[in-house]
């Protein structure tokens, strides 16, 4: 993905330039060019975040589902080899429960 990123940057590079040469009176071209500036920064972003986390293309998401109730979570619990419930424990990230809700996002790169 980097030669992706390289090239958005390549292309922001030449909208910079673009803009110093733009009048200053031309507010429409101005906002036209700082848009797709935006745009380009951000797609840099969302490759690197891809790249980060080793999301392509086949990558599985599912989205979590409404909840039987409507204020309920879903909670992450590593089953111990168990099928047992009682032997199940909650995962904690950083000392807190993981927890979705829903429309909450999952991603297996």
């Amino acid at each position: 993905m980097q030669n992706a990123i390289g090239h958005l940057r390549r292309l922001h590079d030449e909208l910079k330039v673009d803009l110093e040469h733009t009048p200053r009176t031309d507010h429409h071209a101005i906002s036209q060019l700082v848009g797709m500036m935006n745009e380009l920064d951000l797609a840099c972003q969302q490759l690197q975040l891809c790249e980060k986390w080793g999301i392509v293309p086949r990558s599985i998401i599912r989205v979590m589902p409404p909840t039987r109730c409507e204020d309920s979570e879903y909670r992450v619990m590593d089953d111990c080899e168990s099928d047992n419930r009682s032997d199940w424990a909650e995962v904690d990230v950083d000392g807190r429960g993981v927890r979705f809700g829903r429309g909450t996002l999952i991603i297996q790169p």
